[in-house]
């Protein structure tokens, strides 16, 4: 069914003249919709519903933000006949507290994750500046939580070192070594993570 609204642009800058704050409106995702905008990150899309009798306001959050955090989805909707004061009335009390304070913990989660890549990706300049032959960063191996450097030793024995969050930890994985480097690395272990390895005299018979 049609939609009964014949200039969304209008009807956007209306609701946003009622709604409490700077807001604007925007072109929506798609014809027949407008957005509602806010400076601090708020987006409000505003469509009818597939009976063409009710608005349906949608506050979106960042897609990238699904990941390491848990959204609720907010919506609601009203009659179409209603009118913009009525619609801003009602997506000021029914939609904007819940979807403000999801909003924030998005927008707090990917700011936590950009410091930490950046951090993560200084260390990884580190290796690379460290690494023997020429070492690399795989695309595949380089996302929001984790960036991988791979390198061939002499023997032509790939290695790599992932590293994840900020960079703080990661993993280590060496091919080809010779024995008494294996045994060199569980020397280093040993003295810079305290393990301490039991004396043939604290074995059992």
């Amino acid at each position: 069914m049609s939609s009964p609204i014949l200039d969304w642009p209008r009807l956007g800058r209306m609701v946003a003249d009622h709604l409490p704050g700077p807001w604007d409106a925007a072109p929506g995702t798609f014809d027949e919709t407008v957005a509602l905008v806010h400076p601090d990150g708020r987006r409000i899309l505003l469509q009818t519903d597939r009976t063409g009798h009710r608005i349906v306001a949608t506050g979106t959050l960042p897609p990238e933000a699904e990941r390491g955090v848990r959204l609720q989805r907010h919506e609601i909707s009203v009659s179409t006949d209603r009118g913009p004061a009525v619609f801003a009335r009602e997506i000021a009390r029914r939609l904007l507290p819940a979807y403000t304070t999801d909003l924030t913990t998005a927008q707090n989660h990917l700011r936590e994750r950009n410091r930490r890549a950046e951090q993560r990706a200084d260390r990884v300049e580190l290796l690379l500046a460290a690494l023997p032959g020429d070492p690399v960063v795989p695309g595949h191996e380089n996302n929001d939580d984790r960036t991988g450097v791979s390198w061939y030793g002499e023997r032509g024995r790939s290695s790599r070192i992932v590293l994840y969050g900020d960079g703080s930890t990661g993993d280590l994985e060496l091919g080809g070594l010779a024995f008494r480097t294996v045994q060199e690395i569980c020397a280093l272990l040993v003295r810079y993570e305290g393990l301490a390895a039991p004396s043939s005299s604290e074995k059992p018979a």
